[in-house]
């Protein structure tokens, strides 16, 4: 059930700067960010809501007809990088390609398993809306989730710095087309804007769930640390409503976001092999290409570390203030005479049942906990295993180098 707009409940007090933006508006800058590279099918609504694309609207066939080209070019670019892996002259040059290779993938298969999402996480946003919309409603005051510059700023720099790297790619090594230039671009946008949509995301939470904490504290203040039985069971129904937000999240975009770990985890591996064979080769080493593996290195790392705090960051924030004002409230008064102290008795009794209510949902954990436990374990172990595998590869690299060496020196003995 839908309520009326904030802006109609707050009269003369509304304005511009009043406007309370829902959590599609909010991320707005992000998600368009995901839309211009083909993987977040969302249009927006007047009313702050999001739709999906509809199968024959425009946008829906100019979507089509972008990943059709992407896939085109892709296969084209497929062709040209094998030739280049076939004809390396280094182990590293040849990881390196095959890396850029691994990142063509993502025009076959990001957009598929993104378009699946799209629908449930509209309703995602949408029942984000109906939550403030019910929070104002039972509360008297709106929910800000305030992450709007946050998002911009994220969006932003989700498109410049790829932009950037790529002109810098075109301008530097051989053999570069806007083929490659094109997919590169998508490719490093969608691994700079999936740690900025969790970011946001969590931080929304983050910000929804100090927000519920704070108005519930002044709420107990105002009453003198006892507050009426209802109200503890209405912000109680707020808290569990949030919280299931916050589970839903992964569940909504899971997928997507195991399919972005599994790219991170790729660039780790792959660029460990290129940049420890790049280090043994001496003074035939390609610095440029070595600190651009390790740059690529490092940022994989980075954002899989973003989106697991991401889910770290979530699970922690719900709940933590709130139960603190639970634990603190007053739930005993002082000696009144007995008919008025026995009325008072039954409410702190019944207040006393609504705070341990309240306290027991608390007790089960936040499933986003298990998902950032797992996700974090898993980067972790990738971590080790890519130094262990890299060592080895050093190793063996080092090996077929000094064998080369001592072969070539012998033939030049007389």
């Amino acid at each position: 059930m839908r309520h009326s707009s904030p802006q109609g409940r707050r009269g003369a007090m509304g304005g511009h700067q009043d406007r309370v933006l829902s959590l599609a508006q909010e991320m707005k800058p992000i998600l368009l960010v995901m839309r211009g590279i083909n993987i977040m099918p969302l249009r927006f609504l007047a009313d702050g809501g999001v739709t999906c694309f509809a199968a024959r609207s425009p946008l829906a066939a100019l979507s089509a007809a972008l990943w059709a080209l992407t896939v085109v070019d892709a296969l084209v670019e497929v062709r040209e990088r094998a030739g280049l892996v076939r004809g390396a002259a280094e182990f590293s040059d040849a990881v390196f390609q095959i890396f850029f290779l691994m990142l063509v993938h993502h025009h076959f298969l990001t957009p598929v398993l993104h378009w699946r999402a799209a629908p449930a996480f509209a309703d995602y946003l949408s029942d984000w809306k109906d939550y403030q919309d019910t929070y104002l409603a039972v509360t008297g005051r709106p929910l800000r989730l305030g992450v709007r510059p946050l998002a911009s700023h994220k969006g932003a720099a989700a498109v410049a710095v790829p932009l950037l790297l790529a002109v810098a790619l075109l301008l530097t090594f051989d053999g570069n087309n806007w083929h490659n230039t094109l997919l590169g671009l998508m490719a490093a946008t969608f691994h700079a804007v999936i740690p900025s949509f969790w970011d946001v995301l969590g931080t929304a939470v983050v910000n929804a769930s100090d927000t519920l904490s704070r108005h519930l504290e002044e709420e107990v203040f105002a009453a003198g640390g006892a507050p009426e039985p209802g109200r503890v069971r209405a912000y109680r129904d707020l808290w569990l409503g949030l919280r299931e937000l916050a589970e839903r999240a992964t569940a909504t975009w899971g997928a997507c976001t195991i399919h972005y770990l599994l790219c991170c985890v790729s660039a780790v591996l792959l660029n460990g092999f290129g940049l420890m064979a790049e280090a043994t080769e001496g003074a035939d080493a390609n610095l440029l290409m070595a600190s651009a593996m390790l740059l690529i290195t490092v940022d994989s790392l980075w954002h899989t570390a973003v989106v697991c705090g991401a889910g770290h960051r979530m699970a922690a924030s719900v709940g933590g203030g709130a139960r603190d004002v639970l634990l603190a409230m007053r739930t005993s008064g002082e000696s009144s005479p007995h008919r008025a102290h026995r009325a008072r008795s039954r409410s702190l009794t019944t207040l006393q049942t609504e705070v341990a209510s309240f306290l027991k949902v608390m007790q089960r954990p936040t499933i986003v906990t298990l998902y950032g436990f797992i996700t974090l374990r898993l980067t972790l172990i990738v971590t080790i295993m890519d130094k262990l595998v890299t060592y080895l590869c050093v190793l063996l690299q080092f090996t077929i180098n000094f064998r080369l060496k001592y072969r070539n020196h012998r033939r030049r003995s007389p």
